[in-house]
């Protein structure tokens, strides 16, 4: 299992560069949410769109000017395009090899789940 989690995170840093990312955008500190998820039996009720907003504000009131995260799901990436995040990378699964095994790691990933993409917003 702990083998599986650090393959899972070769991907995340992959996707979220957060170094590339305060040098693009001229930022010293940035606030980012490594995981968002809500119970399947709770979907569509807007509880994961809740989460996000109260993160937003507690990190503007910790005085963070930028907020990132890592979506790896279709629907928590077209919950940051609703609320104005920018998208900064996408890894697909088809492509993403691992650098320690060298092999695709994601190619059986289920539709409509393509990649796992980076986004930011400027608080």
């Amino acid at each position: 299992m702990v083998k599986k989690w650090s393959l899972a995170f070769g991907l995340f840093n992959s996707a979220f560069e957060a170094k590339k990312i305060l040098t693009t955008y001229k930022e010293d500190k940035l606030t980012k949410i490594s995981v968002l998820c809500v119970h399947p039996d709770y979907k569509n009720r807007g509880i994961g769109t809740e989460l996000m907003k109260r993160s937003l504000d507690h990190a503007s009131h910790c005085g963070t000017t930028l907020f990132g995260t890592l979506c790896t799901s279709i629907y928590t990436q077209q919950m940051c395009e609703k609320q104005g995040f920018e998208k900064v990378k996408e890894v697909y699964y088809s492509t993403y090899v691992d650098s320690e095994t060298k092999s695709l790691l994601y190619k059986d990933v289920e539709e409509p789940h393509k990649a796992a993409i980076s986004y930011i917003k400027r608080l």
